[in-house]
């Protein structure tokens, strides 16, 4: 049976990673790949034949870096470094997650330049099949090379499988468990990203806005490509809408964070789609060490496992998505309050006799968002010692800690946004102006989870608006715009 998804060790994408870690996805590699991890193999055999030294393959690791190994010894010290390494703590990790990151190290090596066997690239692949999937603890990375992760999950899975010279160190010695989890956390990103173009028009309707935050001229003269990209995408769902005769403005000058919404809001996007083209390369990159060059038949020491300039990008990306959620908080408090929303307080259906508002909504998504703000301080400069190994060890990313956290933000930034769903909808109900064709239709969808607010009601239950907002469908009126 032909494998959904081809693993060649250079051709692996974001939507294939989706597609194994979330929609169970079948992976596998073809003859010439298969040929190419032999021709690695070789080279490598060979060099150890001839008793060059191979860090990882005939000698110890780290500070047992000049400590030798016999070949006939290499079962035991193979077995015998996997459990000395298996340093690892925490939870342990969600299923896409564990799938991930079999694709990611199945890559790394399908590339020929570990030097590993084909046999050991379709244990790893093999397992993605199984009813019962390896189990993996998360903490215990560096981001030097996901050591505890990913000997937990080389463990777990081969189980008696025998390995052979430098496989071992090629379980662990590379970053496949950071970028894999970098990977779904992007996907949770450019989920949220198009959620809240979608919900910026709703904002923008609901709250009466001047449409002069989406003229043509903020895209012409400040030519940010993503500030095209958001304007278009907002404008297109707000065609129709009343708001778009200038005169029916309430104000001449909106909040800011209407005002600005676009410009923010493609802040967040540019550095979406920027830590998306470095992930793109990571993916396929080769992380470890030692590096097999099969083209020249030789085997270099490396330091290819310093994989900072995607732990800086997340690190980034983590502070523009806590920019864009503050921002959307701020639009959902004004259209709550009296003195902005020109309506009633809370938008109240009427005042009096202690009528319930969705004002208590400000309050949950002001914690939230404290939450993800918190979760957005950078990592990659952290340094808690350089005497690892002896001090050869002597740098660090935490990768992992960096896109653990950005997962975290998005799943707390889903729920923000389903409270402004909800608030957002009931100001366009309280309004009562035409809105535009795209407008409208999401507005209708949040009414199918989201009663609008009665006499004596109260807010709507916010699980199953989160649901909705998890499951894309919101996202989807921004995609199709």
């Amino acid at each position: 049976m032909t494998p959904d998804v081809a693993v060649t060790g250079a051709s692996l994408t974001l939507a294939e990673v989706d597609a194994v870690a979330h929609r169970g996805a079948s992976a596998g590699i073809d003859d010439a790949t298969r040929e190419r991890i032999r021709r690695g193999n070789a080279v490598l055999v060979a060099a150890l034949a001839h008793d060059e030294r191979i860090y990882g393959g005939n000698t110890g690791v780290g500070a047992g870096k000049l400590d030798a190994v016999q070949l006939d010894e290499e079962t035991r010290f193979n077995r015998v470094m996997l459990l000395n390494h298996r340093v690892v703590a925490g939870p342990y990790a969600p299923e896409p997650l564990v799938r991930a990151t079999i694709l990611r190290v199945a890559n790394h090596m399908a590339s020929g330049r570990n030097g590993v066997r084909p046999e050991l690239v379709e244990e790893l692949l093999a397992a993605l099949d199984r009813p019962t999937l390896p189990r993996m603890r998360m903490l215990g990375s560096l981001g030097i090379g996901d050591i505890g992760p990913l000997v937990d999950l080389s463990i777990n899975l081969l189980g008696d499988f025998e390995l052979g010279p430098s496989e071992a160190l090629a379980l662990f010695d590379h970053n496949s468990f950071g970028t894999a989890s970098s990977a779904l956390a992007v996907l949770d990103c450019m989920r949220l990203a198009d959620t809240l173009d979608a919900t910026i028009a709703l904002d923008l309707e609901g709250f009466g806005a001047n449409l002069g935050a989406i003229d043509p001229i903020i895209a012409i003269s400040r030519p940010h490509p993503a500030i095209a990209t958001t304007r278009d995408r907002v404008a297109s769902l707000l065609v129709g809408s009343a708001l778009e005769d200038r005169s029916q403005a309430r104000n001449l000058q909106d909040p800011v964070c209407f005002r600005s919404s676009v410009q923010i809001q493609a802040a967040f996007r540019d550095v979406l789609n920027r830590t998306r083209a470095i992930l793109d390369v990571e993916l396929n990159a080769f992380q470890g060490n030692p590096i097999v060059i099969v083209e020249e038949e030789r085997v270099q020491s490396v330091g290819q496992f310093s994989v900072v300039p995607l732990a800086l990008a997340i690190d980034a990306l983590r502070q523009a998505l806590a920019a864009a959620m503050t921002i959307q908080l701020e639009r959902t408090i004004k259209q709550l309050q009296l003195p902005f929303n020109g309506l009633t307080r809370g938008l109240r259906v009427h005042e009096h006799g202690g009528e319930p508002g969705r004002e208590m909504l400000s309050h949950g998504m002001t914690s939230l968002v404290g939450e993800l703000r918190l979760l957005a301080a950078p990592v990659a400069n952290e340094l808690p010692t350089t005497s690892i190994e002896e001090g050869i060890e002597d740098t660090m990313t935490l990768l992992p800690t960096a896109a653990r956290r950005l997962s975290e933000m998005c799943a707390i930034g889903e729920r923000v946004v389903a409270c402004s769903l909800i608030v957002a909808a009931q100001a366009c109900d309280a309004r009562g102006h035409r809105r535009g064709s795209g407008t409208q239709q999401l507005h209708d969808l949040v009414r199918t989870v989201a009663p609008t607010l009665e006499p004596h009601g109260v807010i709507p239950e916010l699980d199953p608006v989160e649901a909705l907002v998890h499951s894309g469908a919101v996202a989807a009126f921004a995609r199709t715009s």
